[in-house]
């Protein structure tokens, strides 16, 4: 299955094994629906020497190319919005179609399979959930699988029962679980997907009491392909714990065919193997939550960083033993070659032998300062290979790391290599603070298409709008909504037009987070210009800003409606909360057979006819579809010390809108029977 809900994605097996699905060239799309990619392949890789009574001592198995590896569990795959959320979009990945073939079919079959591994959720398999109950046993009609707060989770376990058939390698008995995350945000955490590995020592039918794996390392490997394969560069930054790839050039030439710059893609450990010490001074993560009696084996997550390249001055690891002995030669930052216990060295023009670990290309390729790729084979296909090790482990131990794969697009590949490292940092604050992450819901959009002409509002569901619009969490407070143009169903809002932004009136206007520029420095970038004009829930749209022209009767638009809330404190990651971008699809045209009495924007006769209110009525016609042709009365009343007014269709005799409270005149009024009453006044 597919983690999609944010712009970067992967497909995985339910053994580990990461096809190249998109396309037949990429793990996965990134930009998110755009058929073009930046990572080939990827998988956990493992090695290490195991004293077992069983020979060869040396033993690598995991995923790459292939897979020794075998599933114990099904693959689960849980979002918490699967009954209401729109799920067209992830239809499309899931099927690899265009987001116009996705029927409703396939939508239904998504949903009942999301609603099955809700009900089956392997809780008892080591599956994180959220215990909303508290009564410690997953329950499926109240909790909430997955990682609490992602968007979007999977689940997979399996063992390396297949191992010999990878590297020539026999099973060491290990149990391997991985869960896959991430959060449907539109910053940088909309490039991250999240990753946790669990291996556990079983051993084997064989393995004795006393069985022990020692020098053990943890890979997180990848062939990336940036693009087109063959000219890219790889680097690593010991700093942010990242291992990256990225394009050699400004531009490439699949890239360049979307039109966009080429990306920059890599994995940040962050959290290495901790071990219980039984000392309360020891603290470390485990399992997301800080632990007393932990401590980290290894003082840097990533312990070294290597890469090789295809037909490079050294090269992929062959498929038999000698591929083990190549493979566990890199982990110990060493050149793949076929022998072991000896190594030799990567050449001091491209690495950094340190007491942590050597570091291959450590520089920094922005500034063009340090060891840079391209020292020893120029612009190729690389595979990179970020480590964590050594550990030891005892029969029954448990080590625990956790990855992020992370993501940007710049103006061009170096400024994509700067936006990556400021993507990474933000997943590494989100991380540190264990993902208590706030959430805003995306506005509820009706669609009301006319003749060359469009209304989109959000003011139907009113409970939708109570709970944005009293949104409160961590310091971020609900500050309004924006609306873009999108060129297409893909796009993301960066590739759209805003079209306009409405806000509380409170002071709060521009907002601005901290971003790198082409040369790494951090500078202020405006991320939202808010009017202080106060909330509209409607907008009516004539032109069509992509094209720069009126809207046409049958031709498609795509919008966006994004909640937004903020948060002013210094030193936050994003001082910006939005909502989950949904494509809203819309073709104007007036139906055959239907005709409004009205038009949007139309005035209601309004007669004041009884009492001495100074208060006056206006009523304006947003959605002329909705209209109902009854009589209604605005009346004044005063609750609690205070003025409120009530809106009632005379002709049903029901009371539509009670004891409403605004009466300055601004859009901030409820829209019911497609009008908008304007209750002015009376001043005391």
């Amino acid at each position: 299955s597919v983690i999609s809900i944010n712009n970067i994605t992967t497909w995985v097996g339910n053994n580990g094994f990461h096809d190249w699905v998109v396309a037949s060239s990429w793990n996965g799309a990134f930009p998110n629906g755009s058929n073009v990619g930046a990572i080939f392949a990827e998988g956990i890789v493992w090695g290490g020497k195991v004293n077992d009574g069983a020979s060869p001592t040396v033993r690598v198995n995991g995923n790459t190319y292939g897979s020794g590896c075998a599933p114990i569990t099904r693959l689960f795959r849980v979002r918490p919005d699967y009954k209401t959320g729109d799920l067209a979009k992830d239809a499309a990945n899931f099927f690899s179609k265009s987001l116009g073939s996705v029927t409703d079919a396939d939508i239904q079959q998504l949903r009942d399979q999301y609603e099955k591994d809700w009900k089956e959720w392997p809780a008892d398999e080591g599956a994180i959930y959220k215990d909303v109950d508290g009564d410690g046993q997953y329950n499926p009609n109240v909790d909430i699988p997955g990682v609490p707060g992602a968007a979007q989770t999977i689940f997979i376990k399996y063992n390396d029962s297949r191992s010999s058939a990878n590297y020539g390698s026999p099973p060491i008995g290990l149990e391997v679980s991985e869960t896959y995350w991430a959060y449907a945000y539109s910053g940088a955490l909309g490039n991250v997907i999240y990753k946790k590995v669990d291996i556990v020592y079983k051993g084997t039918s064989t393995s004795a009491a006393n069985s022990t794996i020692d020098s053990l390392y943890i890979v997180q490997w990848s062939d990336p392909d940036v693009g087109a394969s063959g000219d890219d560069f790889a680097g690593c930054d010991t700093a942010l714990n990242l291992g990256y790839a990225y394009s050699s050039q400004a531009t490439d030439a699949v890239y360049e065919g979307v039109g966009l710059a080429p990306p920059a893609a890599g994995y940040d450990f962050l959290q290495g193997v901790s071990q219980y010490t039984g000392n309360p001074a020891d603290s470390a993560i485990f399992n997301l939550k800080w632990r007393h009696g932990y401590k980290y084996v290894n003082p840097k997550p990533m312990s070294s960083f290597e890469y090789f390249a295809a037909g490079g001055t050294w090269s992929d690891p062959s498929f038999s033993y000698n591929g083990t002995l190549e493979f566990y030669n890199l982990m110990r930052g060493k050149l793949p070659i076929p022998r072991y216990p000896s190594g030799e060295p990567f050449p001091e023009s491209v690495s950094d032998v340190t007491p942590f670990g050597t570091y291959l290309t450590d520089g920094d390729p922005v500034a063009g300062t340090g060891k840079i790729d391209g020292a020893v084979d120029g612009p190729g296909d690389r595979r990179i290979m970020v480590t964590n090790g050594p550990i030891t482990m005892n029969l029954g131990d448990t080590a625990q790391v956790v990855l992020a794969l992370v993501g940007a697009i710049g103006n061009d590949n170096l400024n994509s290599v700067a936006k990556l490292k400021e993507n990474d940092n933000t997943a590494q604050i989100v991380f540190d603070q264990l993902f208590k992450l706030p959430s805003i819901n995306p506005p509820d959009v009706k669609v009301i298409p006319l003749h060359n002409e469009i209304v989109l509002k959000w003011d139907d569901n009113q409970e939708s709008v109570n709970a944005i619009e009293s949104f409160d969490d961590q310091g971020y407070k609900f500050e309004g909504y924006m609306v873009y143009q999108i060129p297409n169903a893909s796009s993301s809002i960066k590739d759209g037009v805003l079209l306009a932004v409405y806000d509380v009136n409170n002071g709060i206007t521009a907002i601005y987070d901290t971003t790198a520029d082409i040369n790494g420095k951090d500078i202020p970038q405006l991320v939202v210009q808010g009017k202080d004009l106060g909330i509209q829930r409607y907008i009516t749209i004539t032109k069509d800003a992509i094209r720069k022209s009126d809207l046409v009767d049958g031709q498609s638009y795509y919008f966006v409606v994004i909640a937004y809330a903020a948060n002013p404190s210094p030193l936050l990651p994003f001082h910006v909360l939005k909502s989950a971008p949904v494509v809203i699809p819309v073709v104007p045209e007036t139906k055959l057979g239907v005709r409004t009495s009205s038009a949007v924007g139309d005035s209601i006769e309004v007669t004041h006819t009884a009492g001495k209110s100074d208060g006056s009525v206006v009523a304006i016609v947003i959605d002329p579809t909705s209209t109902t042709g009854h009589n209604y009365s605005v009346t004044f009343d005063t609750l609690a010390g205070g003025f409120v007014w009530n809106l009632t269709d005379v002709t049903d005799n029901r009371v539509v809108l009670e004891n409403q409270t605004n009466q300055v005149g601004d859009e901030n009024y409820q829209i019911v029977d497609g009008i908008m009453v304007k209750a002015i006044g009376p001043p005391v």
